[in-house]
């Protein structure tokens, strides 16, 4: 009834606030429903359409319909004060990207591999389109997110979905796209508005954001993230004086630089945007190898100074207490 009513109203009845109270209630249970044997209901009598097939399952349709609510405000309202909590907000938000992570990973919970995939990209595309616009009405919630590690998870997934549609012959590329471009676009989102952008990064570098964006994880979409590739080494570039960022940015620029050699990258903004990149990383590597930290009594009691001989002697320069970064 939900999924007919959505379809036939053209998504008005996702502005019924009348109905907000139950279709929480209903995002909250409907992944408990025990229907792991079909994602696509092929006697459904809306099954076919000129927009391809319809899903039937609730876990499904409600993230689809959720995304339609999140424009009204009184919505994101009713869904905390349903839910009880941040932390059972965050967790079923979640929960969803790990239950599209398990159905993805294995075929055989999916009637039909092809459509199945094309809807669970489209799940995990709503999906995090929810938990942007839950982040942006409370930061209470955008940060329980982050605690709980919401940005690997969402790019983790987001590179199964893009492996596993890639691999696919004559596969519509569409949804395969949509799921990188939302998972930037939360990226993004949080590098601005988070308390403590640097472990955000560091999520998404653990979780191959870099590979992704620069094409090194699996065979290539066809469609053009210039933009993308842009703006993640311009990010990546800013981030590099934090000691966290650099120290994994050292760790991979060897490989780095082997994937993206001579010829791989056509063009040539993207190319003098890595080339700036892997020099940053390179000096920065240089400059900290010289440096070497000792242990010494100090009035403030952290004790840490720093040792250099970046001059002609190897006199001790103390430069600056060290600030635990």
């Amino acid at each position: 009834m939900l999924q007919y009513g959505f379809t036939a109203s053209d998504g008005d009845l996702a502005t019924t606030s009348v109905l907000y109270h139950p279709l929480v209630e209903l995002w909250l249970l409907a992944l408990k429903i025990k229907d792991e044997d079909v994602l696509i209901d092929a006697q459904h009598p809306l099954h076919q359409s000129l927009s391809g097939p319809y899903p039937a399952s609730p876990e499904i349709i409600v993230p689809m319909v959720f995304t339609e609510c999140m424009r009204d405000t009184a919505f994101m309202t009713t869904m905390l004060e349903v839910s009880g909590d941040i932390g059972t907000v965050a967790s079923t938000a979640l929960a969803y990207v790990v239950y599209i992570e398990s159905m993805a990973q294995d075929p055989n919970k999916v009637t039909n591999l092809r459509s199945s995939l094309g809807l669970l990209a489209h799940m995990f595309s709503n999906c995090v389109v929810i938990i942007m616009e839950i982040s942006k009405h409370s930061t209470a919630v955008r940060e329980e997110f982050i605690l709980r590690q919401s940005v690997k998870r969402i790019f983790l997934v987001c590179r199964i979905i893009h492996l596993r549609l890639s691999s696919m012959e004559s596969m519509d590329h569409t949804f395969s796209n949509f799921t990188l471009v939302w998972s930037f676009k939360y990226l993004a989102a949080l590098l601005i508005r988070a308390d403590d952008t640097i472990p955000v990064l560091l999520q998404a570098l653990h979780s191959n954001a870099f590979e992704i964006a620069m094409g090194l994880k699996g065979p290539p979409v066809e469609a053009d993230f210039n933009d993308d590739k842009k703006s993640f080494l311009v990010i990546l570039h800013g981030y590099l004086v934090y000691d966290k960022i650099l120290t994994y940015a050292c760790k991979h620029v060897d490989a780095w630089s082997n994937a993206l050699g001579p010829g791989v990258i056509q063009d040539e903004a993207i190319r003098k945007r890595w080339s700036a990149v892997e020099m940053k990383i390179r000096l920065y590597a240089s400059l900290k190898s010289r440096e070497e930290m000792i242990r010494r009594p100090s009035p403030d009691e952290k004790g840490w100074i720093l040792r250099c001989y970046c001059g002609d002697t190897a006199e001790d320069i103390q430069l600056r207490q060290c600030s635990e970064c």
